[in-house]
């Protein structure tokens, strides 16, 4: 057994160790096969669990989904088999293998784990919480991997690629080389990439409190950043490779090799940082660490960049462009376009009187004023928005959602917390997307607001979590999916308009209208 299968084994026997004590053990099998077009695609939406892919020359995809339950009683493995089910969902040109879960138990735990084999063309998208390890093998088709915490291991892959692992290594091993973009990002674990060593593409790599080491021949380069380098392996061609870590290290290597002859990569770049004749600024000696704080920045562009620092600005005559690695970003009020990223830390905006982009990859985000609109993501924390003036993007990898006042299109999208939107009262129509993957929604619209409406509540409980409405006209339809009842509202509101799309799970949804009530709960059918 190789060293990296025995670790996938040890995790995956820690998954289930914690709250609960366990006398009773089960594990229930499931097989399930179906066809797929050639070029479609496969979502594997699992909470807690491994997951194995690999291919095969057949047009059909081969599913084992065994559930793992670990309890204090028979009872409890009764009450596990009722809260996790296995779903899967979709057509011959998408499928969705979908765990259900509720998330943790005092008196149960479970995981699935996923055995999947498909064909080679097929794209592929990954999201999970907890994994002792995902593991993708011989896909030439699109890999895309989104996951919390375990390791993440890609071998051979074929065309562009894309994996966010927040707390735990990615292994690339591609020995045809790298087929498309890849973008490979991890927070607290380190990013390890084999490649031919002729292979030819433009290496873009992030480190922050890590080292980056390569054995790969670099051709030119220059720091675009104090921790960020961008440079060329071999011919760079029309392929970029992203390598981000805040505090892992990060290996580019040849296929084959040991990586013991790998170098630093700020030794290996002097040649092509130096003032003269290099190609771009000279090599910083250290990392900028530290922060700022200033009452008036009058700029018309501003940028400023700090591997460990808080930023404080109270106002800002032009655009800011503005990145911490770890820190807090507090800035007052922006005259244009506001760009602003923490890797760990909050974001608190007055008013952006330009287009906004506000990322962080963990803390919360509050906005005053976003005149324009933008795009709004944090990796886990709360968003909460006072007015959106134009087209909005909000993201939450875990946290409730808030927009108090919109005057544009609006979509919005966590994976676990409230989705709360209110529209302007001087809207008419305009399209609105919400979705959560465990809480409620609740969009609030002015009188007389026109919209196609495509609601939909998945949920254990219907009881609990329903559909209503304050405007008539909607068709509500209840079917049965596995242990969940699937609720789904359709129809014109006010003569119709722009498409209106709202999914919750595990919770429900509420379409208020900003006046005294115009009727009464959709009666449930």
């Amino acid at each position: 057994m190789t060293r990296t299968l025995q670790t996938l084994t040890v995790l995956a026997a820690l998954a289930l160790t914690g709250a609960a004590a366990a006398d009773v053990i089960v594990t229930d099998p499931l097989g399930h096969e179906f066809a797929i077009a050639p070029g479609g695609l496969v979502v594997i939406d699992n909470l807690v669990g491994n997951i194995h892919v690999s291919t095969h020359n057949s047009a059909k995809v081969s599913v084992n989904a065994d559930r793992v339950i670990r309890a204090v009683d028979s009872s409890a493995v009764s009450e596990a088999r009722q809260a996790v089910q296995r779903v899967a969902e979709g057509n011959d040109r998408m499928k969705i293998l979908r765990t259900i879960h509720p998330g943790a138990n005092p008196r149960w735990q479970a995981q699935v784990n996923y055995t999947v084999v498909l064909p080679r063309n097929v794209n592929l998208k990954i999201q999970s919480q907890q994994t002792g390890g995902i593991r993708v093998t011989d896909v030439s088709g699109e890999i895309s991997v989104k996951n919390m915490m375990g390791t993440v291991v890609i071998e051979n892959p074929g065309r562009a690629l894309a994996v966010e692992n927040i707390n735990g290594d990615i292994t690339v091993v591609a020995p045809r080389g790298i087929g498309g973009n890849a973008h490979l990002v991890s927070i607290n674990g380190s990013i390890s990439l084999r490649v031919p060593a002729n292979s030819n593409f433009t290496w873009d790599v992030d480190t922050v409190a890590g080292e980056a080491k390569t054995n790969l021949r670099l051709r030119d380069g220059r720091y675009i950043s104090p921790t960020r380098f961008r440079g060329s392996v071999n011919n760079p061609g029309n392929t970029t490779v992203t390598m981000q870590s805040f505090a892992g290290n990060v290996f580019l290597l040849k296929t084959g090799s040991t990586g013991t002859d790998a170098r630093a990569l700020r030794t290996v770049a002097q040649k092509f940082t130096q003032p003269s004749p290099g190609i771009g600024p000279a090599l910083p000696p250290e990392p900028n660490r530290g922060g700022v704080q200033l009452p008036l920045v009058q700029q018309k562009f501003y940028r400023y960049s700090t591997s460990i620092g808080d930023v404080k600005i109270d106002e800002v005559r032009g655009a800011a462009k503005i990145y911490t690695g770890a820190g807090e970003i507090n800035l007052g009020t922006v005259f244009g376009y506001c760009d602003v990223f923490s890797r760990g830390g909050p974001l608190n905006l007055g008013e952006v009187m330009g287009p906004l982009t506000a990322r962080t990859e963990g803390g919360n985000i509050s906005i005053q004023r976003a005149r324009e609109g933008g795009t709004i993501i944090t990796g886990g924390g709360t968003i909460q928005v006072q007015y959106l003036g134009g087209p909005t993007q909000l993201s939450s990898g875990g946290g409730d959602i808030i927009v108090r006042r919109a005057i544009g299109p609006v979509k919005a999208e966590t994976r676990s917390g409230d989705v709360t939107i209110t529209l302007d009262q001087k809207l008419k129509s305009d399209r609105v997307t919400a979705k959560t993957a465990k809480g409620n929604i609740v969009l609030t619209v002015p009188a007389g607001f026109g919209a196609d409406i495509d609601a939909t509540v998945l949920t254990s409980d219907p009881a609990a979590n329903n559909f209503r409405s304050d405007i008539p006209g909607l068709s509500v339809q209840r079917e049965q999916v596995g242990a969940q009842s699937r609720i789904r509202a359709t129809g014109k509101i006010n003569g119709g308009g722009e498409r209106v799309e709202l999914h919750a799970q595990d919770g429900g949804i509420h379409l208020a209208v900003d006046a005294p009530r115009v009727s009464p709960m959709v009666p449930q059918q």
